[in-house]
Protein backbone atom coordinates (compact mmCIF):
# COMPACT_ATOMS: atom_id res chain seq x y z
CA UNK A 1 0.00 0.00 0.00
CA UNK A 2 1.45 3.21 -1.08
CA UNK A 3 2.17 5.99 1.43
CA UNK A 4 -0.33 8.71 -0.44
CA UNK A 5 -3.02 5.99 0.23
CA UNK A 6 -2.32 5.27 3.91
CA UNK A 7 -2.63 8.81 4.25
CA UNK A 8 -5.61 9.37 2.73
CA UNK A 9 -7.03 6.56 4.85
CA UNK A 10 -6.53 7.65 8.15
CA UNK A 11 -7.28 11.03 7.32
CA UNK A 12 -10.68 9.74 6.26
CA UNK A 13 -10.97 7.71 9.51
CA UNK A 14 -9.97 10.25 11.46
CA UNK A 15 -12.06 12.88 9.76
CA UNK A 16 -15.27 10.05 10.22
CA UNK A 17 -14.67 9.62 13.45
CA UNK A 18 -14.46 13.54 14.21
CA UNK A 19 -17.54 14.28 11.93
CA UNK A 20 -20.26 11.61 13.82
CA UNK A 21 -18.58 13.30 17.32
CA UNK A 22 -19.94 16.50 16.35
CA UNK A 23 -22.98 15.16 14.63
CA UNK A 24 -23.84 13.03 18.04
CA UNK A 25 -23.44 16.44 20.29
CA UNK A 26 -25.25 18.45 17.90
CA UNK A 27 -28.40 15.60 17.87
CA UNK A 28 -27.96 15.40 21.65
CA UNK A 29 -28.10 19.57 21.70
CA UNK A 30 -30.94 19.62 19.10
CA UNK A 31 -32.75 16.86 21.16
CA UNK A 32 -32.86 19.41 24.55
CA UNK A 33 -33.69 22.11 22.56
CA UNK A 34 -36.55 20.69 21.16
CA UNK A 35 -37.57 19.52 24.31
CA UNK A 36 -37.21 22.33 26.39
CA UNK A 37 -39.22 24.01 23.49
CA UNK A 38 -41.89 21.24 24.19
CA UNK A 39 -42.27 21.87 27.44
CA UNK A 40 -43.14 25.18 26.96
CA UNK A 41 -45.58 24.39 24.72
CA UNK A 42 -47.33 21.80 27.56
CA UNK A 43 -46.97 23.93 30.11
CA UNK A 44 -48.79 27.27 27.84
CA UNK A 45 -51.95 24.42 27.13
CA UNK A 46 -51.63 23.86 30.74
CA UNK A 47 -51.98 27.63 31.98
CA UNK A 48 -55.77 28.12 31.28
CA UNK A 49 -56.58 24.90 33.49
CA UNK A 50 -54.47 26.20 36.24
CA UNK A 51 -55.90 29.60 36.28
CA UNK A 52 -59.82 27.90 35.85
CA UNK A 53 -61.70 28.79 38.80
CA UNK A 54 -64.08 25.40 38.32
CA UNK A 55 -64.00 22.14 36.90
CA UNK A 56 -67.17 23.62 34.46
CA UNK A 57 -65.18 26.57 33.30
CA UNK A 58 -62.74 23.90 31.99
CA UNK A 59 -65.45 22.14 29.29
CA UNK A 60 -64.94 25.45 27.20
CA UNK A 61 -61.28 25.21 26.52
CA UNK A 62 -60.67 23.83 23.50
CA UNK A 63 -57.38 21.79 22.45
CA UNK A 64 -54.89 22.42 19.05
CA UNK A 65 -54.65 19.34 16.77
CA UNK A 66 -51.78 16.55 18.04
CA UNK A 67 -52.98 18.04 21.84
CA UNK A 68 -55.05 15.73 24.64
CA UNK A 69 -56.28 17.22 27.51
CA UNK A 70 -58.20 15.39 30.45
CA UNK A 71 -59.84 16.39 34.22
CA UNK A 72 -60.07 13.70 36.74
CA UNK A 73 -61.17 13.63 40.00
CA UNK A 74 -59.37 12.72 42.96
CA UNK A 75 -60.76 9.38 42.78
CA UNK A 76 -59.76 8.90 39.10
CA UNK A 77 -63.17 9.68 37.97
CA UNK A 78 -62.57 11.56 34.12
CA UNK A 79 -64.43 14.64 34.60
CA UNK A 80 -63.54 16.38 31.08
CA UNK A 81 -62.07 14.13 28.27
CA UNK A 82 -60.12 15.66 25.23
CA UNK A 83 -58.50 12.40 24.48
CA UNK A 84 -60.40 10.61 21.09
CA UNK A 85 -57.32 7.91 21.87
CA UNK A 86 -59.75 6.90 25.17
CA UNK A 87 -62.26 7.58 27.58
CA UNK A 88 -60.39 6.46 30.91
CA UNK A 89 -57.43 8.09 32.64
CA UNK A 90 -54.63 8.71 29.83
CA UNK A 91 -52.59 8.35 32.96
CA UNK A 92 -52.51 5.77 35.73
CA UNK A 93 -51.40 7.29 39.24
CA UNK A 94 -48.03 6.45 39.20
CA UNK A 95 -47.51 8.22 35.81
CA UNK A 96 -50.29 10.91 36.85
CA UNK A 97 -47.96 11.71 40.10
CA UNK A 98 -44.87 12.09 37.73
CA UNK A 99 -46.62 13.68 35.34
CA UNK A 100 -46.38 17.27 37.77
CA UNK A 101 -42.86 17.41 36.36
CA UNK A 102 -42.79 16.20 33.23
CA UNK A 103 -43.68 12.84 31.74
CA UNK A 104 -42.95 11.21 28.07
CA UNK A 105 -45.53 8.36 27.55
CA UNK A 106 -47.40 6.74 25.09
CA UNK A 107 -51.50 6.88 24.30
CA UNK A 108 -52.36 4.35 21.52
CA UNK A 109 -49.54 4.58 18.74
CA UNK A 110 -48.56 7.40 19.28
CA UNK A 111 -45.64 9.79 22.38
CA UNK A 112 -46.93 12.41 24.08
CA UNK A 113 -45.15 15.10 26.64
CA UNK A 114 -47.49 15.05 29.56
CA UNK A 115 -47.81 18.09 32.80
CA UNK A 116 -50.45 17.90 35.09
CA UNK A 117 -51.65 20.53 38.26
CA UNK A 118 -54.46 21.10 39.77
CA UNK A 119 -57.14 23.07 38.31
CA UNK A 120 -57.49 26.34 40.24
CA UNK A 121 -58.38 25.84 43.80
CA UNK A 122 -60.10 22.50 43.37
CA UNK A 123 -59.17 19.15 44.07
CA UNK A 124 -59.45 18.12 40.23
CA UNK A 125 -56.39 17.33 38.48
CA UNK A 126 -55.73 18.81 35.20
CA UNK A 127 -53.67 16.64 32.41
CA UNK A 128 -52.14 18.31 29.22
CA UNK A 129 -49.79 16.23 26.15
CA UNK A 130 -48.58 17.52 23.20
CA UNK A 131 -47.65 14.90 20.69
CA UNK A 132 -43.82 14.78 20.38
CA UNK A 133 -43.48 13.95 16.54
CA UNK A 134 -44.54 16.92 15.25
CA UNK A 135 -42.02 19.11 17.58
CA UNK A 136 -39.07 16.43 18.60
CA UNK A 137 -39.16 13.34 16.43
CA UNK A 138 -39.82 14.60 12.82
CA UNK A 139 -37.02 17.55 13.25
CA UNK A 140 -34.86 15.06 14.59
CA UNK A 141 -35.51 12.03 12.49
CA UNK A 142 -34.82 14.89 9.23
CA UNK A 143 -31.52 16.21 10.66
CA UNK A 144 -30.02 13.08 11.65
CA UNK A 145 -30.67 12.13 7.82
CA UNK A 146 -29.16 15.45 7.12
CA UNK A 147 -26.47 14.70 9.14
CA UNK A 148 -25.70 11.46 7.60
CA UNK A 149 -25.84 12.14 3.97
CA UNK A 150 -23.84 15.37 4.44
CA UNK A 151 -21.35 14.01 6.79
CA UNK A 152 -20.63 10.85 4.15
CA UNK A 153 -20.28 13.35 1.20
CA UNK A 154 -18.03 15.26 3.43
CA UNK A 155 -16.01 12.57 4.84
CA UNK A 156 -15.96 11.29 0.98
CA UNK A 157 -14.28 14.83 -0.61
CA UNK A 158 -12.48 14.77 2.60
CA UNK A 159 -10.52 11.30 1.35
CA UNK A 160 -10.47 12.37 -1.79
CA UNK A 161 -8.90 16.17 -1.17
CA UNK A 162 -5.88 13.92 1.24
CA UNK A 163 -5.42 11.77 -1.46
CA UNK A 164 -4.45 14.63 -3.53
CA UNK A 165 -3.04 16.72 -1.51
CA UNK A 166 -0.71 13.60 -0.28
CA UNK A 167 0.02 12.57 -4.27
CA UNK A 168 1.12 16.15 -4.78
CA UNK A 169 3.14 16.39 -1.71
CA UNK A 170 5.36 13.32 -2.90
CA UNK A 171 5.21 13.99 -6.64
CA UNK A 172 8.77 15.58 -6.32
CA UNK A 173 9.70 12.46 -4.04
CA UNK A 174 8.83 10.41 -7.41
CA UNK A 175 10.63 12.53 -9.62
CA UNK A 176 13.58 11.94 -7.57
CA UNK A 177 13.39 8.12 -7.85
CA UNK A 178 12.86 8.37 -11.71
CA UNK A 179 15.91 10.16 -12.34
CA UNK A 180 18.17 8.23 -10.02
CA UNK A 181 16.86 5.51 -12.13
CA UNK A 182 17.66 6.76 -15.25
CA UNK A 183 21.00 7.25 -14.12
CA UNK A 184 23.92 4.69 -15.45
CA UNK A 185 27.90 4.82 -14.44
CA UNK A 186 28.78 6.39 -17.89
CA UNK A 187 26.75 9.85 -17.20
CA UNK A 188 28.43 12.96 -16.88
CA UNK A 189 26.27 14.76 -14.88
CA UNK A 190 25.16 13.07 -12.15
CA UNK A 191 22.26 13.98 -9.83
CA UNK A 192 19.01 14.79 -9.10
CA UNK A 193 16.69 17.99 -9.48
CA UNK A 194 16.74 19.96 -6.33
CA UNK A 195 12.70 21.61 -5.83
CA UNK A 196 13.18 25.38 -5.46
CA UNK A 197 10.53 24.62 -2.18
CA UNK A 198 13.55 25.31 0.15
CA UNK A 199 11.58 22.66 2.08
CA UNK A 200 12.28 18.68 3.35
CA UNK A 201 12.56 17.48 0.04
CA UNK A 202 14.73 19.83 -0.95
CA UNK A 203 17.22 19.40 1.77
CA UNK A 204 16.60 15.20 0.98
CA UNK A 205 17.73 16.13 -2.90
CA UNK A 206 21.11 18.12 -1.84
CA UNK A 207 21.45 15.12 0.42
CA UNK A 208 20.86 12.66 -2.79
CA UNK A 209 22.99 14.33 -4.97
CA UNK A 210 26.29 14.57 -2.55
CA UNK A 211 26.30 10.89 -2.18
CA UNK A 212 25.72 10.51 -6.09
CA UNK A 213 28.84 13.07 -6.44
CA UNK A 214 30.81 10.71 -3.49
CA UNK A 215 29.98 7.62 -5.52
CA UNK A 216 31.30 8.99 -9.19
CA UNK A 217 34.51 9.92 -7.24
CA UNK A 218 35.12 6.92 -6.69
CA UNK A 219 34.24 4.63 -9.56
CA UNK A 220 36.66 7.52 -11.50
CA UNK A 221 39.60 6.83 -9.04
CA UNK A 222 38.87 3.15 -9.23
CA UNK A 223 38.49 3.03 -13.24
CA UNK A 224 41.79 5.36 -13.15
CA UNK A 225 43.89 2.83 -10.59
CA UNK A 226 42.75 -0.27 -12.97
CA UNK A 227 44.08 1.55 -15.86
CA UNK A 228 47.41 2.34 -14.40
CA UNK A 229 47.59 -0.79 -12.98
CA UNK A 230 46.93 -2.26 -16.38
CA UNK A 231 49.43 -0.17 -17.66
CA UNK A 232 52.16 -0.56 -15.35
CA UNK A 233 51.72 -4.79 -15.90
CA UNK A 234 51.67 -4.32 -19.41
CA UNK A 235 55.20 -2.65 -20.26
CA UNK A 236 57.16 -5.17 -18.16
CA UNK A 237 55.22 -7.92 -19.59
CA UNK A 238 55.74 -6.37 -23.85
CA UNK A 239 59.77 -6.48 -22.57
CA UNK A 240 59.64 -9.73 -21.26
CA UNK A 241 57.72 -11.22 -24.07
CA UNK A 242 60.52 -9.47 -26.49
CA UNK A 243 63.15 -11.51 -24.56
CA UNK A 244 61.21 -14.29 -24.68
CA UNK A 245 61.17 -14.07 -28.46
CA UNK A 246 64.68 -13.26 -28.95
CA UNK A 247 65.35 -16.54 -26.58
CA UNK A 248 63.23 -18.59 -28.45
CA UNK A 249 64.59 -17.50 -31.76
CA UNK A 250 68.50 -18.01 -30.72
CA UNK A 251 66.91 -21.52 -29.24
CA UNK A 252 65.49 -22.52 -32.52
CA UNK A 253 68.83 -21.12 -34.60
CA UNK A 254 71.08 -23.50 -31.92
CA UNK A 255 68.58 -26.51 -32.91
CA UNK A 256 68.73 -25.77 -36.50
CA UNK A 257 72.96 -25.40 -36.25
CA UNK A 258 72.66 -28.91 -34.76
CA UNK A 259 70.47 -30.35 -37.23
CA UNK A 260 72.57 -28.91 -39.67
CA UNK A 261 75.87 -29.57 -37.98
CA UNK A 262 77.97 -33.08 -40.02
CA UNK A 263 77.85 -36.50 -37.43
CA UNK A 264 80.49 -36.66 -34.62
CA UNK A 265 83.63 -38.54 -34.99
CA UNK A 266 83.93 -41.77 -33.36
CA UNK A 267 85.79 -41.27 -29.86
CA UNK A 268 86.23 -43.23 -27.13
CA UNK A 269 83.62 -42.94 -24.38
CA UNK A 270 85.46 -40.94 -22.11
CA UNK A 271 86.07 -38.27 -24.00
CA UNK A 272 85.08 -34.89 -23.24
CA UNK A 273 83.64 -34.47 -27.20
CA UNK A 274 81.40 -36.94 -26.79
CA UNK A 275 79.88 -35.81 -24.08
CA UNK A 276 79.65 -32.64 -24.87
CA UNK A 277 77.85 -33.61 -28.30
CA UNK A 278 75.39 -35.97 -27.17
CA UNK A 279 74.09 -34.04 -24.23
CA UNK A 280 73.73 -30.40 -26.08
CA UNK A 281 70.38 -31.55 -28.01
CA UNK A 282 68.13 -32.58 -25.16
CA UNK A 283 69.20 -29.51 -23.09
CA UNK A 284 68.19 -27.12 -26.04
CA UNK A 285 64.54 -29.13 -26.63
CA UNK A 286 64.02 -28.73 -23.14
CA UNK A 287 64.87 -24.89 -22.51
CA UNK A 288 62.97 -24.57 -26.02
CA UNK A 289 59.61 -26.29 -24.18
CA UNK A 290 60.14 -24.22 -20.80
CA UNK A 291 60.46 -20.80 -23.61
CA UNK A 292 57.34 -21.55 -25.67
CA UNK A 293 55.35 -22.31 -22.71
CA UNK A 294 56.36 -19.02 -20.76
CA UNK A 295 56.15 -17.07 -24.10
CA UNK A 296 51.88 -18.64 -24.44
CA UNK A 297 51.68 -17.75 -20.44
CA UNK A 298 52.94 -14.31 -21.22
CA UNK A 299 50.79 -13.57 -24.62
CA UNK A 300 47.77 -14.25 -22.35
CA UNK A 301 48.72 -11.70 -19.96
CA UNK A 302 49.25 -9.36 -22.88
CA UNK A 303 45.70 -10.50 -24.95
CA UNK A 304 43.82 -9.87 -21.23
CA UNK A 305 45.46 -6.53 -20.74
CA UNK A 306 43.74 -3.68 -22.02
CA UNK A 307 45.95 -1.75 -25.02
CA UNK A 308 47.61 1.77 -25.14
CA UNK A 309 48.51 3.67 -21.85
CA UNK A 310 46.13 5.32 -19.66
CA UNK A 311 44.20 8.81 -20.89
CA UNK A 312 46.75 11.77 -20.29
CA UNK A 313 49.42 9.10 -20.05
CA UNK A 314 52.13 9.02 -22.67
CA UNK A 315 53.67 5.62 -23.84
CA UNK A 316 56.69 4.75 -22.25
CA UNK A 317 59.68 4.09 -25.08
CA UNK A 318 60.58 0.89 -23.96
CA UNK A 319 57.17 -0.39 -24.71
CA UNK A 320 57.05 1.08 -28.17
Amino acid sequence: MSIRLRVALVFTLVLAVAVALGSWLLISQLSAHLQTALDSTVKAQLAPYRSARSVSQTRGFGVPDNTVAQVISPSGRVLVNRAEETTGPILNPAQLKRARSGLTATVGDEQFRFYAARVGRTSAIAIVGVSTEGQVSTPLSNQITALVIGGALFVLLGGLGAYWLAASALSPVERMRRQVASLSATDAAVGVEVPRTKDELAALAGTMNDLLARLHEALARQRGFVADASHELRTPLAVLGAELELAGGQAEAGRSWLRRSPAPRTRSPGSPSSRTTCSSSPAATKAGSRLASLRQTCGRYLRAAPSGPPPGRRRPESAA
